[in-house]
């Protein structure tokens, strides 16, 4: 398993195929992250029901499914009255979140 959080933006992963990947991206209710996104099915969501997050921070769930490289994307959001997003949040250009993953091979 591989834990990765905003401290980690910016770097790259190599990991083999069926590695668990959790994203914790802290933040406070105020300035939420978007939900961490990859790039491409080289990493697939994984639902998981083992935890529950502390309020402010957002987490995401993938392992990674073939070979390849997929980079997990999110940013950081604030309220707004404009609804420049879905759920009516703008996001900060300085709060972006990228890592790629590079998935080498099987265990």
């Amino acid at each position: 398993m591989l834990d990765i959080t905003e401290k980690d933006a910016g770097k790259a992963f190599c990991v083999v195929a069926g590695v668990r990947i959790l994203v914790f991206l802290h933040g406070t209710p105020a300035n939420m992250w978007t939900r961490p996104r990859a790039s491409s099915s080289v990493l697939r969501i994984q639902p998981t029901g083992i935890f529950t997050l502390v309020r402010g921070v957002t987490g995401g769930s993938f392992v990674a499914a073939r070979l390849g490289t997929a980079s997990i994307t999110a940013a950081r959001c604030r309220p707004t009255i404009r609804e420049a997003m879905p759920n009516g949040s703008i996001c900060t250009h300085a709060g972006r979140f990228r890592v790629k993953v590079i998935v080498l091979g099987r265990a």
